[in-house]
């Protein structure tokens, strides 16, 4: 079965095409006022939610992507800590942590998060998300 997100990150120099199926980090972290961080048409991706996403998925079918802002602990708690995704993924689809450089390193080093599920991002580099529709999955 395809996975909802593919590949993670897709990184773009602002090129502003209008590809429907591509969400800017810029146009995701401007709908963090939703409910509980989790993007409309963006399944299973979420910002700073390690918690509700606990809470709402206890047996996902679908491994999540979190994209963590910063280090605090009322944005880390509850995050993942191994690699380890539902029994119908595969470990490349694991849940999958997108942060900075220094985040990274404190998420593996203090927090013993498996290397293998966070993603560094260089300060300043804009990237985007494709995202594979509903309707498009059907398909496949």
């Amino acid at each position: 079965s395809p996975s909802l997100l593919l590949p993670l990150p897709t990184v773009t120099k602002n090129n502003n095409n209008n590809n429907n199926n591509t969400k800017s980090l810029k146009y995701i972290m401007n709908q963090t006022q939703r409910k509980c961080h989790e993007i409309p048409k963006c399944p299973n991706l979420y910002i700073d939610a390690f918690r509700t996403h606990k809470q709402q998925f206890l047996s996902p079918k679908k491994a999540a992507v979190f994209i963590l802002t910063h280090y605090h602990a009322d944005h880390y708690t509850g995050l993942p800590r191994d690699y380890n995704p539902p029994s119908s993924l595969s470990k490349s689809e694991s849940n999958k942590i997108h942060c900075t450089p220094i985040t990274a390193a404190l998420l593996k080093h203090v927090h013993g998060v498996h290397e293998d599920i966070v993603i560094e991002h260089e300060y300043g580099v804009t990237w985007d998300f494709i995202v594979e529709e509903e309707e498009d999955r059907k398909k496949t």
